[in-house]
């Protein structure tokens, strides 16, 4: 995952919070704190999961690069806690595969999140079939208007799931432009984070003072307080 949007909670047992973790050896901290951390992002990582699912997206690549992870520092005794897409090209197993599905192939990503300027092809054709396979031309039609000529081609199967354009000679094809968001217009990371904040903020002390006393609880039991009665 890359970038990303960070989540600043202030609560009133945060002080009190902190001494707890620091009291912790660093490697015991870091992995207290990541667990709480994850469960904190998850109405995040819920909420991600849900705009992507209504975009429709036509490879399914987006949706399955959408993950949680969490990191621990164990020399410092921090942790952090990520929702959002993985980046793409980074399984390098995967990657080296010809096959046009899988979690780190979504690598429009950062076009879906932010949009983009107008777009034109270096060339007079643009087509889908390097990234979407084969497809067939069912149909071509031409349009004739006092300002120009244009040409239309059909595809079996139809858009969006294959597409071909050509312009005249000596012209690029317009791609367009696309806003944040595609076509919900709801950039699908930044929306998810406004409309979960209240829900993680929320979560946020509950879980920490949650994973710290059940620490406390653990070593409770592994070194019981023994009374020595006279």
């Amino acid at each position: 995952m890359a970038g990303g949007i960070e989540v600043k909670v202030e609560f009133p047992q945060i002080e009190e919070i902190k001494k707890a973790f620091r009291s912790m050896p660093p490697a015991l901290a870091a992995q207290t704190e990541g667990a709480a951390l994850k469960k904190v992002i998850d109405p995040g990582y819920k909420a991600l999961l849900a705009n992507v699912r209504a975009m429709n997206q036509v490879s399914g690549n987006l949706l399955r690069a959408v993950a949680v992870k969490r990191k621990g520092y164990k020399k410092t005794g921090s942790a952090v806690a990520l929702a959002g897409f993985i980046v793409a090209g980074s399984d390098r197993k995967a990657s080296q595969k010809v096959q046009q599905k899988g979690r780190d192939k979504a690598y429009h990503q950062s076009f879906i999140e932010f949009g983009t300027k107008e777009r034109r092809t270096k060339g007079r054709y643009a087509s889908s079939f390097k990234k979407r396979g084969p497809f067939e031309i069912a149909k071509r039609v031409f349009s004739v208007s006092t300002r120009s000529v244009s040409r239309r081609i059909y595809t079996n199967p139809a858009t969006p799931r294959a597409f071909f354009k050509v312009a005249k000679k000596g012209n690029t094809v317009p791609l367009g432009a696309m806003k944040p968001g595609g076509r919900t217009g709801k950039p699908p990371v930044r929306s998810a984070y406004e409309s979960a904040l209240p829900q993680m903020k929320a979560l946020m002390p509950a879980e920490m003072t949650k994973a710290i006393l059940g620490v406390n609880k653990s070593v409770a039991k592994m070194f019981p307080v023994k009374n020595n009665k006279q």
